[in-house]
């Protein structure tokens, strides 16, 4: 049996949108960096790998700093900053593939990967970290082909083929490890193959010494930070003038985001998210067909941007939906003023509308909604 050359095995932690742990195994080799992150790790993150923001004693007597306290040893762990652990970690990377020829980076599933291009790209070192790797592979995916029957999720794999090795789930070296170990375990113990796959050639006698092609990862999902380079991207596309524009076709969006360059080397997802500022222009009903009697149904529209471009998109909110803590069915008695800054969370998807999934409250933009309109005035747009 031979393994393809420079498999990296990796797992990413963050809280919010922010990274706070890289780990990553090349067989012998490892690599884990603890990230400060510029926002304390949320709660909810801490209840689940029992890291934490606290105060801790400087070098030298310099004072209380923040870092990061490792809730479970109970010390407080070195850590560095975002920039520095990328470019660490593409050196490394760099190391494996003058060594081996090629780098396949193995995640457990494939959430990590956009999250993983989009911190190098928060630093203009993506395409650098793309032109490293030479392929990605979701481990599930390979799981569900070659070994069916199998537990997807790690604890269970661990459980099932690694039960005297001990390893801290969630924390990302362990999970790094755990996932390299358990695929070396899955395919010692197999001994009926009929074919190569793509990151072993099974029986060199029986199936050739020729790898399987690798299959291209399809993303589930992917979602962009409000003022990304993704999104600068897409706005630079609709108004390559950089012109106050009010945009009222939307259709082209999602091909133009699937020409991201991490789409050169994964599949982009059906489902795209992301953040625009902007403002509500009108909080109403309107009557609709029920079944066998009209109802009433809640709309709150929406003057969006992304830079100097605008559009217009429709929330519609139900039972559930709030706004400052207030439902924003109006048979609640509450209605948004006109005008009133907002942040909507937006979806899009291949032949759908933009939808709404939620507004929050927006921060004071510099311009008023009557400022806005008044531009488009005077460009001609209405």
């Amino acid at each position: 049996m031979e393994y393809r050359a420079g498999l990296l095995f990796y797992d990413l932690e963050w809280t919010g949108n922010e990274m706070l742990q890289i780990g990553a195994v090349c067989m012998g080799e490892r690599f884990e960096r603890t990230i400060l992150t510029k926002l304390d790790i949320h709660p909810k993150v801490t209840a689940s790998i029992l890291l934490q923001t606290r105060l801790g004693p400087g070098l030298q007597g310099s004072g209380l700093t923040r870092q990061v306290y490792d809730c479970l040893r109970e010390i407080f762990l070195p850590s560095c900053q975002l920039v520095d652990a990328l470019q660490q970690f593409l050196a490394w990377i760099k190391a494996i593939k003058a060594v081996s020829g090629q780098v396949t980076l193995v995640s457990h599933g494939s959430v990590d990967i956009p999250i993983l291009y989009q911190s190098f790209a928060l630093h203009n070192m993506e395409a650098e970290f793309l032109e490293s790797c030479t392929h990605f592979v979701n481990f599930q995916n390979y799981l569900k082909e070659h070994f069916v029957g199998v537990p997807v999720g790690l604890p269970g794999l661990v459980k099932l083929f690694c039960p005297d090795v001990s390893y801290r789930l969630h924390c990302a070296g362990d999970d790094a490890r755990a996932t390299q170990d358990v695929f070396f375990k899955l395919h010692s113990k197999k001994t009926v193959w009929d074919l190569n796959t793509e990151l072993v050639v099974t029986d060199k006698i029986k199936f050739g010494p020729q790898f399987a092609q690798v299959k291209r990862v399809r993303l589930n999902f992917i979602t962009y930070e409000k003022g990304g380079k993704e999104m600068r991207f897409l706005s630079s596309k609709i108004n390559p003038l950089f012109t106050h524009k009010l945009v009222d076709n939307m259709g082209d969006w999602l091909s133009i985001l699937n020409t991201l360059p991490l789409f050169e080397k994964v599949d982009p997802p059906p489902c795209h998210m992301f953040e625009a500022c902007g403002w509500v222009t009108r909080h109403h009903t309107v009557m609709v067909e029920g079944v066998g009697d009209e109802m009433t149904k809640t709309i709150v529209e929406l003057l969006c941007c992304l830079g100097k471009v605008y559009f217009k998109v429709q929330f519609y909110p139900d039972s559930k939906s709030t706004f400052m803590k207030r439902k924003l069915l109006l048979n609640t008695g509450f209605t948004i003023p006109s005008g009133t800054p907002v942040t909507a969370r937006l979806q899009l998807k291949a032949g759908q509308e933009i939808r709404v999934m939620y507004i929050k409250e927006g921060v004071d933009r510099e311009k008023s909604l009557a400022e806005v309109f008044a531009k488009f005035v005077d460009c001609g747009d209405h």
